[in-house]
């Protein structure tokens, strides 16, 4: 765990008694609040923070011993950590009851994927894993155990999301995700303005390696992780997904590749193809079902952790 110097400490100090100020309703009575802070970014070039917003639950201030579950909310390509509330999971997270009530982490990824880059620059994964980890348990009252943490994204960090809680499934409990971002395992198989797309990325090689390494793009795959990967460490991640029937983006058809792969490894998970398409519509129309799901695995015990 990195150590946070003195002033970072103050300025989040300064910080939380600032948002718990101003989350105290006229009567009171305690109510949902969000505080910004910058987590430096050691692990990335040429920056020295990132930004999260932690989205506090309605009471978080009114029982100082209680623990509550996080989840990491990783947002799409081209939005920022603003986007949970945008898409309404402030509202959401109100709507939960007080017995299944969470913390929800909204973390910047900028356009990265998450992703720990071929250059060794930019570990975006590590950041998240680390740095950003490391804060939060430090600072808030947030579960440490892997039952009682979850990852949860939209499109680029809908595919980060999955992708990460397979490949640590010794640190978190749940995965979900709208629309998530999934491309066919073999990168030439991708459609033609797909892969002009990501060729004509200023950082492609800074991501998978010059010259191109097709390893690492199926490392970063959740589909090619799915079928890989043991079925037992699979089956420790409970997942949910959606995708939208008219996806503009053509993800529709990889989202459910990733359910049949799941299934044919015999990893239990929820998937749904929904009326919409490719955006913000479709994540507000449907982020309570991601929410709810959240919130019922983290409040469990989680039992396939411990029956196998």
């Amino acid at each position: 765990m990195r150590v946070l110097n003195v002033a970072v400490v103050l300025s989040l100090s300064v910080l939380l008694v600032s948002s718990f100020t101003q989350a105290q309703r006229i009567a009171d009575e305690p109510m949902s609040s969000a505080i910004t802070l910058e987590i430096p970014a050691q692990t990335l070039a040429e920056r020295e923070s990132t930004e999260i917003i932690v989205h506090l639950p309605m009471g978080y201030t009114s029982d100082a011993e209680r623990t509550y579950p996080v989840v990491f909310f990783l947002h799409g390509w081209g939005s920022d950590a603003g986007s949970f509330e945008r898409l309404g999971g402030v509202r959401a997270l109100a709507d939960l009851p007080d017995d299944n009530a969470m913390v929800v982490v909204s973390v910047s990824g900028e356009t990265s994927s998450y992703m720990n880059w071929a250059d060794g620059q930019s570990l975006w994964e590590d950041h998240l894993l680390g740095a950003v980890s490391d804060t939060v348990t430090s600072e808030f009252r947030v579960a440490t155990r892997p039952q009682h943490r979850a990852l949860y994204g939209v499109s680029m960090g809908g595919a980060a999301a999955l992708r990460i809680a397979m490949s640590h499934p010794d640190k978190f409990a749940c995965a979900a995700a709208h629309s998530a971002a999934i491309s066919p395992i073999d990168f030439d198989e991708q459609p033609e303005w797909q892969k002009t797309g990501f060729l004509e990325m200023e950082d492609f090689a800074d991501r998978y390696g010059d010259p191109f390494n097709p390893d690492l793009w199926k490392a970063q795959n959740p589909l090619h992780l799915a079928l890989n990967s043991d079925p037992q460490d699979l089956r420790l991640v409970r997942y949910y997904f959606d995708v939208g029937v008219d996806d503009q983006l053509g993800f529709a058809d990889d989202n459910a590749a990733l359910s049949q792969s799941l299934s044919k490894q015999g990893v239990p998970h929820i998937f749904a193809i929904r009326n919409g398409r490719h955006g913000s519509a479709f994540v507000e129309a449907n982020i309570n079902q991601a929410m709810q799901f959240l919130s019922r695995c983290m409040s469990s015990d989680h039992q396939s952790r411990t029956s196998q």
